[in-house]
């Protein structure tokens, strides 16, 4: 290869290497110095009494103090400190939260809140104490049409996803000292401190001098996608709490706002419930003592998320994927439990159905619900209906038809309960649309359905005009594959699907597959990466995980193209690439094991490593 030396420096002094890529991003070729001094200043006053928020702004000053990051150049910045010396410190972020008429009126008297670094702050631990008290149907349903920002951060990260406003603006001027954010809600404003996390460097060998570089800069940044998540499996193998907040933290980072938690199987049930006899499930049904998650646990992760920006999803997957503690429970409420040989009764061992034949079995799950949603304050909850069994049922094997006739009446009155009981909005996997129509056809209008077992199914999806549609397809987003066999099933030195890398990712297009289907494209919610446990549990939970989810978060948060000074274009794998790498070792640098994607010679030789260096 010819080494085009102009190429590569031109690529290196061009990267403003945030992640996920904002909407509209100019930028200029100078620095601003950040003044240790730096502070932080919300307004107005009813969002600097916000806790959360607070709290956040703490984060942020903790983050660009205590886990400096580096410019991923081959001096790693060194050079740049000439071009800092006469620039002009910034002194404050200030972020003003509110529609013009709002900020106006409010803003009138209103004080700073002058939020200053704390050694003393943890950048990832909640400082406050703010009653969580939280409700989906809190009063911010207009903020999407700039008519109200009502609600704290916490109330806005759990609303529906047509009420989510995460727009926001951000700029820093050439001299000014003060660098500004606009947000219409608490939400947008969050997202901004992310943004402007990532904007902050160390420079080397300087003791603890931080700068912005690409001066002036301004950036106008919007999700194309409300949902952008991840999926975590806690049934094949249980995560500690620490280990699941961790997870939270980075998604944080990354703009992802759902966490779409995959919480009981047929193997284990480590979900702690108390009335109705239900103790009995964690009891006999997880793996240990330790090894579940009490309503005191949950209620702290559920609001450890809020606090960032994050809803948590509850699945219990029903009626497959059932066996553990749910056998125990009197009435006999398992059938086909445990079969051997298990693969002719299951996916994946042990075998076990919720005997929705019985009457009993409706009963039970809306106990389960009961206890389990009063932890669990946002809007969706997913009852999984995936890879059912037909045999299961006394039918033949793979007597679709059959299996409808028993499904669609339980689905359709669990459904109901959720829906009219708890205010919930149902979630499920593509089978329950796709593989049993007149289950398909009574969902609960909004329904989210999870495509899930090959990017091809979308369109025959949204022919149900009645549901709305996730993206987590195994060909691009499923993050457990490639990892070798682990039951007979799968023949030795093989895996039931193929390896999926950040760039087979990056190059997904969630509109593909809306394409003659009138007002199809509005029906798309956004999409989530999957890790399902059989072959993971905290010792590799981030290496797979990380940085190949935060190229799904780009996916949902960017869409097809970006702009950088005026000029749209696709997304890029060789200029996304030095990103990439970038946000891998800021999620380092938090503590997040996250797998390198290059080795460091082409890290800081950004563009090196591809056959010519490229100046995107």
């Amino acid at each position: 290869m010819k080494l085009n030396l102009l190429a590569l420096v031109s690529l290196a002094s061009s990267v403003a290497a945030l992640w996920p890529h904002p909407t509209s991003f100019t930028r200029g070729k100078q620095g601003r110095v950040v003044a240790r001094s730096f502070s932080v200043d919300v307004q107005p006053q009813k969002y600097a009494q916000d806790e959360a928020l607070v709290a956040a702004s703490q984060r942020l000053l903790a983050r660009i103090n205590d886990l400096p990051t580096e410019a991923f150049v081959l001096d790693r910045g060194a050079s740049r400190a000439e071009a800092l010396q006469g620039s002009r410190p910034l002194q404050r972020l200030s972020i003003v939260i509110g529609t013009a008429t709002e900020t106006r009126t409010e803003l009138a008297g209103s004080r700073s809140s002058d939020i200053h670094y704390d050694p003393r702050v943890s950048p990832f631990a909640f400082q406050g104490g703010q009653a969580f008290s939280l409700s989906h149907e809190a009063p911010h349903r207009r903020a999407l049409r700039g008519t109200s920002t009502h609600g704290n951060l916490m109330q806005q990260a759990i609303a529906p996803l047509e009420d989510h406003d995460e727009r926001y603006t951000l700029e820093i001027t050439e001299q000014g000292e003060t660098a500004t954010v606009h947000a219409y809600t608490a939400l947008g404003a969050l997202r901004a401190m992310s943004t402007f996390t990532q904007l902050v460097y160390r420079l080397p060998g300087s003791g603890k001098v931080n700068y912005v570089w690409h001066t002036p800069l301004r950036i106008e940044d919007k999700p194309a996608f409300p949902y952008r998540g991840i999926m975590l499996d806690t049934a094949r193998h249980f995560i500690p709490v620490g280990h699941l907040k961790s997870q939270i933290d980075a998604m944080e980072l990354l703009k992802l706002n759902q966490l779409h938690w995959h919480m009981t199987d047929a193997q284990s049930w480590p979900l702690e419930l108390q009335g109705n006899g239900l103790d009995i499930l964690a009891a006999k049904g997880s793996y240990g003592p330790g090894m579940t998650y009490s309503k005191a646990q949950i209620k702290d992760i559920v609001r450890y998320a809020a606090e960032r920006g994050v809803n948590v999803i509850l699945e219990i997957d029903m009626p497959g994927h059932m066996n553990a503690g749910v056998k125990d429970m009197p009435g006999g409420l398992i059938t086909c439990e445990s079969k051997l040989p298990w693969e002719d009764w299951a996916a994946e061992p042990p075998s076990g159905h919720l005997d929705i034949r019985k009457k009993e079995a409706a009963a039970f799950v809306q106990a389960v619900f009961d206890d389990a949603l009063s932890a669990f304050p946002g809007p969706y909850v997913s009852t999984g209906n995936d890879e059912i069994q037909a045999q299961c049922f006394g039918l033949q094997k793979g007597d679709k038809a059959g299996t409808d006739k028993l499904l669609a009446p339980f689905v359709h009155t669990t459904h109901a309960f959720l829906s009219q009981k708890h205010k919930k909005v149902p979630m499920v996997w593509e089978e329950a649309v796709l593989d049993y129509p007149e289950t398909g056809q009574g969902l609960v209008e909004g329904t989210l359905v999870e495509a899930w077992t090959s990017s091809e199914n979308v369109h025959k999806l949204l022919e149900n005009k009645n549901i709305r549609l996730v993206h987590a397809p195994v060909d691009f987003f499923y993050l457990d594959c490639g990892m070798g066999a682990w039951s007979a099933v799968t023949p030795a030195a093989t895996s039931w699907c193929a390896y999926v890398d950040w760039q087979k990712q990056y190059s997904f297009d969630p509109l593909n597959g809306t394409q003659g289907i009138p007002g199809s494209e509005a029906r798309i919610m956004g999409g989530e990466s999957a890790l399902w446990a059989e072959q993971v549990d905290e010792t590799n939970l981030e290496s797979l995980l990380w940085p190949r989810a935060a190229a799904g978060a780009e996916v949902f948060w960017t869409g097809a193209e970006k702009e950088i000074n005026g000029v749209r274009g696709p997304r890029n794998i060789k200029e996304a690439t030095a990103r990439i790498n970038e946000i891998r070792a800021r999620l380092v640098a938090m503590g997040i094991r996250a797998a390198p994607i290059q080795p460091d010679w082409c890290v800081f030789r950004a563009g090196m490593c591809f056959d010519e260096p490229s100046d995107d």
